[in-house]
């Protein structure tokens, strides 16, 4: 790949795309496999309405493109109603909360204005399950503050819009006043938390969590996408060989 960058950045673009598919498909199949095949790893993301759909997509593509065949995205939302984001975009979810799989990989809330609303709440016990599983949970924005009204933020080192938007907000709920940490991006024993201007930075630690590839290439990814085609006054650019 080192050589690739130094050729056309939307050529370089293609190849690196490609080669994060390829390797997204060598571990799909040298992983472990029952009965001949290697099961899915499904990852959950919560949509409501009015979603933040900046939010979404660096994940949603990232998940696609790195995770080669070993991964899926199925979205959930509360009933079978389009979703409509704060963009314009309708989304018709694959689940609603009551329809959801138990057997998933990981379970990210996006966030948006819907997070306050009082039907927030329905899904509290999936979260909370999937915490007791040892699932990978992420939140971000909004979302992520709401993660602190469900008690899952209790016990991790966490992050989100406002803390004391968030206290007011959780209540009694909220007991880790201590464990926040005023960063854009906050990893901590599978638990994924970020403010809302930092899509690229939830997207990078959400795939590390789940290990949707190797460290290397989700990094580069996030380089990439971070530091664009072309290198600003003394910077790199994400298509140099100083890439990492």
């Amino acid at each position: 790949m080192e050589d690739k960058k130094n050729e056309d950045p939307v050529r370089w673009l293609c190849l690196f795309q490609y080669d994060s598919q390829q390797t997204g498909k060598e571990k799909f199949h040298k992983g472990k496999n029952t009965g001949g095949q290697r099961q899915m790893n499904t990852v959950l993301m919560v949509l409501k309405n009015c979603y933040a759909d900046w939010e979404a997509a660096y994940l949603a593509a990232g998940i696609q493109e790195l995770g080669g065949e070993g991964f899926q995205l199925k979205t959930v939302s509360w009933s079978s109603d389009p979703v409509v984001s704060m963009g314009g975009f309708h989304v018709c979810a694959d689940y609603s909360i009551d329809s959801c799989p138990k057997d998933f990989a990981g379970i990210i809330l996006i966030g948006g204005t819907g997070w306050r609303e009082e039907d927030a709440g329905k899904i509290k016990p999936i979260l909370q399950e999937a915490e007791n599983d040892a699932k990978v949970i992420g939140g971000i924005c909004d979302a992520a503050a709401f993660l602190g009204t469900a008690g899952i933020l209790n016990t991790v080192f966490h992050t989100c819009n406002d803390r004391e938007d968030m206290k007011a907000w959780a209540g009694a709920v909220y007991s880790a006043e201590e464990k926040f940490i005023p960063r854009q991006c906050v990893r901590d024993r599978g638990i994924v938390t970020a403010n809302g201007t930092a899509a690229l930075e939830f997207a990078r630690d959400v795939m590390l969590e789940l290990q949707i590839s190797d460290e290397s290439t989700i990094l580069k990814w996030y380089q990439f996408h971070k530091k664009g085609f072309y290198a600003q006054e003394g910077e790199n650019s994400g298509n140099d060989k100083e890439i990492s």
